[in-house]
């Protein structure tokens, strides 16, 4: 029964988004404020650096803020700074400068403790970056009036299956803080949720990489993929190029809305995505606090890229120069 209501409860929300979107769609006229001061946290990051790049070359009369801590290994920098101004140091230390010293039209902020399995190993610092941080943009989107994109994690959408975990934890307390904000204070805000990132430029976390980057580095050293489970756990694999096209599109025509999720809608198991890379591999004890599946039901927008094509052109291009 429960299930039963919590599909019901799933598919309710989904017309209730759809709705809100075609409503704002139906003006037919851009929104993005083209001369916009445009602050970004985590723009160093693996989303972050490629949202920098779209936002220059769409928008050239805009100007970026980035605020990243780098602790993301190899960021990405752009070379255009009379566009682009970096502060190395996370949004909770800087918002009281950025305050004073900027004025923000719109505010993204991706930067919170991307991966689960390193949440887990690290609880105390994920709660810190992705509640506190939290309540940092919401205070600056106020004070500026600038609606906040907030990157939301699709596991939220499983609390009963990855409660146990800190960083579902910590993206419900962050969730619930956003809702403070819109509905006591008006903010807007605009949750963004985002499955299974992956392309150019991924971050490398090392052991908790997403499972096509850690596969693609496992190949690349002739070692095992290793596959937790019996490998029919499911996602939802989205390049990083869909996401920010469809961000960027949501900005012209969309402006805000409670919430947009950025998906295929075309789930893939972690079983075919080893297969793909055509290599050896071992299996594991599974590892707690991870949905079995995630999936989007109606991203927003327009997908282009699918992960086993791409995958199938990595393999066919490793081979081609070995």
């Amino acid at each position: 029964m429960f299930n039963v209501l919590m599909a019901h409860w799933n598919s309710l929300q989904t017309i209730v988004r759809n709705v809100q979107i075609l409503m704002r769609e139906s003006t037919k006229k851009k929104i993005m404020k083209e001369t916009a001061e445009i602050l970004i946290t985590g723009g160093c990051g693996f989303i972050g650096g490629h949202l920098v790049e779209k936002l220059l070359n769409t928008y050239p009369q805009c100007n970026i803020v980035v605020c990243d801590d780098l602790r993301t290994k190899n960021p990405h920098q752009v070379e255009d700074r009379n566009r682009v101004k970096y502060y190395y140091d996370d949004i909770q230390s800087k918002a009281d400068y950025l305050e004073r010293h900027h004025s923000f039209d719109y505010i993204f902020h991706l930067g919170n403790t991307p991966r689960v399995r390193r949440a887990i190993e690290f609880p105390q610092e994920t709660i810190d970056n992705n509640v506190t941080s939290t309540t940092a943009v919401c205070e600056l989107g106020l004070k500026h009036g600038a609606p906040v994109y907030f990157a939301q994690s699709s596991s939220v959408q499983y609390i009963e299956e990855t409660a146990s975990n800190a960083y579902t934890v910590s993206k419900v307390f962050a969730d619930m803080i956003l809702d403070l904000y819109m509905n006591e204070y008006g903010l807007q805000v605009t949750k963004m949720y985002f499955y299974s990132v992956y392309g150019p430029r991924e971050a490398d976390y090392g052991p908790y990489s997403t499972v096509v980057k850690r596969f693609s580095q496992r190949v690349e050293s002739n070692e095992a993929l290793e596959i937790y489970g019996d490998g029919k756990k499911t996602r939802d694999f989205t390049h990083v190029n869909d996401v920010t096209n469809n961000m960027l599109l949501m900005m012209e025509e969309v402006g805000f809305v409670d919430e947009v999720h950025f998906g295929r809608g075309d789930p893939k198991s972690i079983q075919q995505i080893a297969d793909a890379f055509c290599h050896h591999m071992v299996y594991k004890f599974d590892l707690p606090g991870e949905a079995q599946d995630t999936y989007c039901p109606e991203g927003y927008g327009e997908y282009e890229y699918d992960v086993i094509e791409y995958i199938t052109e990595w393999v066919k291009g490793r081979a081609s120069v070995h």
